[in-house]
């Protein structure tokens, strides 16, 4: 069992849509019974990687900026201590253009002031 490769991600790649309401359904349903997956398990196995050595996502790390405007399209998530930007709408094929947000992208900071929350940054 791979929790990843079970359940329907959000859009991660360019063109990929968004999870229709019954996939998001059985997201949540499956969110629910985690704890008891992995805890009724004889075995987990925990696949540690280097990410430092894998440069498998294209654009991974690199800093771009945007307008108040693309960001005010995007859905805003507090990710632990991050605010990921996901597009309210499926990208484009043609990938980022000067100031798309894409999947998993972070919001860092506006006007220079670090981004402190997901409601923080919808605020602004």
């Amino acid at each position: 069992f791979v929790d990843f490769l079970s359940m329907t991600q959000r859009p991660w790649a360019h063109g990929q849509p968004p999870r229709t309401w019954g996939e998001q359904q059985k997201f949540w349903r499956s969110l629910v019974a985690m704890p008891s997956i992995y805890l009724h398990a004889d075995v987990v196995v925990i696949v540690e990687l280097d990410l430092d050595e894998l440069e498998c996502v294209p654009g991974e790390g690199a800093e771009f900026y945007t307008t108040f405007k693309e960001l005010d399209r995007a859905i805003l998530n507090q990710v632990g201590n991050e605010v990921q930007a996901t597009p309210a709408e499926a990208a484009s094929e043609s990938g980022r253009g000067s100031n798309v947000v894409l999947p998993f992208d972070v919001v860092v900071s506006i006007d220079g002031k670090p981004a402190q929350s997901a409601d923080w940054v919808s605020k602004k």
